[in-house]
């Protein structure tokens, strides 16, 4: 996700943007205080951009696995 944001800085700098993942860890990222210096420097990144994370669950985040069939076949 990180690289992602760097990548396409140009384009989605500030605007608002919803970001759904099955990696719960992200949303706790984003609400919690970082414990080693690797956490911080990605909380740093991401301040940079208007991000807000939504968790699903893997069995109902679907489209994911919808894009790794369409890449495969």
């Amino acid at each position: 996700m990180i690289s992602a944001l760097k990548k396409y800085r140009n384009w989605v700098f500030g605007c608002d943007i919803d970001i759904y993942s099955d990696h719960n860890f992200l949303t706790f990222l984003a609400q919690s205080a970082p414990r080693s210096a690797k956490l911080m420097r990605w909380i740093l990144a991401m301040q940079e951009f208007n991000l807000k994370f939504h968790y699903i669950q893997g069995k109902l985040n679907v489209a994911p696995d919808c894009l790794l069939t369409r890449l495969t076949s």
